[in-house]
């Protein structure tokens, strides 16, 4: 039997068994719903969708009566699970609502799962408490949580002299802090040459954290609503900056661009931008349920959906080229970082069933992602460049683990993240993964 026919047969006797037969089917439950696969279109699917609710309000039931193992736990808080749920909700929201109305009642244990639901893939980065204690600056302090940019980006700008080093940090203050006329793709730029000439401290899926939690960080503190935060866009140049540096800055750093490290702060510095001036739009508390459509002005989003347009071909290219370029990763980490920018991805209408393919395709080469050729003798990117044969493999190796490693949750986030309705192609791309 099919696990759709499972699912329906259970659900209509469930509520009239035993409390131990209930238990059995919702632990059941718990192991199918990880794995299922949405094969239905139109209102089939609306109705498959209907049923998984349901199947998951049966298993939040029983789990806050008796908690289940640390197994079933790890499959329930997986990403696949939890962007399931959450595009159900969107297509089915009438019931979405009766389950986050039930959030407030359950019992702590289940609060790592209720907060992911809440908050969605994007709030899935390192709390940035952590970066903070791991660069130990003595008396540095996080600002209270109702501080906002003119407080954070000070702060992001020192953690980040830690992690990458002074001259790195004033290039990002180019981007982030200075006001007036800037020259921004030369700051840009400066940023990858700086950190060709800093010594390596952390390795690179730390660095990735790192970055990630800076974002969170900063779109946490830029969606705050007030005359503060407002006042600091203006001065920082407003829509119009952001525009240049969407429009005319990005498009020309790709063939710049000549390391993974660079490629990855680099698109931090780029997407750490977008809560100077559109806070408002982010949402980064996700108590909407992921389904609420933000407005931007028509330049705004269409640039913005130029820069993920970018992204995605930037990672297209670099899957074709007949040598690993210096910059195959730099349209990941836009994407993934965007997915940490609260709404970012929704209120630019972002083509995330598109993106989530090819990021399928970097995680799902067999030696890592699409141009990974690098380890084996086409070498590019100052971290390859210069070393010796050995140390030079390595790194190639360690860049497309990294790489390999973060693009198969990147293409949950960016459904999680972009998707407003739960439509037939978004719950499909979801449950790709499983198909062969």
């Amino acid at each position: 039997m099919r696990p759709k026919s499972v699912i329906a047969t259970c659900l209509r006797y469930v509520h009239e068994a035993a409390e131990r037969t209930q238990q059995g089917i919702a632990r059941l439950f718990a192991e199918l719903l990880p794995f299922y696969t949405f094969t239905g279109e139109g209102d089939d699917l609306t109705k498959e969708a209907q049923h998984y609710l349901d199947a998951f309000t049966v298993v939040l039931r029983c789990a806050a009566r008796a908690p289940f193992d640390s197994e079933l736990n790890t499959l329930m808080s997986g990403n696949r699970f939890v962007a399931l749920v959450r595009a159900c909700g969107r297509r089915v929201p009438a019931k979405w609502n009766q389950i986050k109305a039930s959030f407030g009642s359950l019992p702590k244990h289940l609060t790592p799962l209720v907060t992911r639901l809440k908050l969605g893939l994007g709030g899935a980065a390192t709390n940035y408490a952590d970066v903070v204690k791991f660069v130990s600056i003595e008396r540095l302090v996080i600002p209270p949580p109702d501080h906002g940019l003119p407080a954070a980006v000070p702060m992001a700008l020192q953690v980040s002299s830690a992690l990458f080093g002074p001259r790195v940090a004033a290039a990002l203050g180019e981007v982030w802090l200075k006001q007036g006329k800037v020259m921004d793709l030369n700051a840009l730029m400066l940023i990858d040459r700086e950190l060709a000439q800093v010594p390596v401290k952390m390795a690179l899926k730390d660095c990735v954290r790192a970055c990630e939690a800076t974002v969170r960080f900063l779109a946490e503190r830029g969606s705050i609503v007030g005359s503060e935060n407002m006042q600091w866009g203006l001065a920082w140049g407003g829509r119009e900056r952001l525009l240049r540096i969407m429009r005319d800055a990005v498009p020309q750093l790709r063939g710049e661009l000549r390391s993974e490290r660079g490629c990855m702060v680099v698109a931090m510095a780029v997407i750490g931008c977008v809560p100077n001036c559109l806070g408002h739009v982010l949402r980064v508390d996700g108590e909407d349920g992921g389904s609420q459509k933000e407005a931007m002005d028509d330049d705004i989003e269409k640039h913005m959906n130029d820069l993920v347009s970018f992204a995605v071909g930037a990672m297209e290219d670099a899957a074709q080229a007949e040598e690993t370029p210096a910059w195959r990763s730099f349209g990941l980490w836009l994407l993934l970082f965007a997915t940490r920018c609260g709404a970012l991805l929704r209120a630019a209408r972002c083509e995330h069933v598109k993106a989530a393919k090819v990021l399928r395709a970097w995680s799902g080469m067999p030696t890592g992602t699409p141009g990974s050729h690098a380890g084996s003798g086409n070498r590019s990117g100052s971290e390859v460049r210069g070393s010796g044969s050995s140390s030079g493999s390595a790194a190639a190796v360690e860049a497309a683990a990294v790489l390999a490693t973060f693009a198969a949750p990147a293409a949950h986030a960016i459904i999680d993240m972009a998707d407003a309705c739960g439509d037939d192609a978004t719950m499909h791309a979801l449950c790709a993964d499983y198909v062969q």
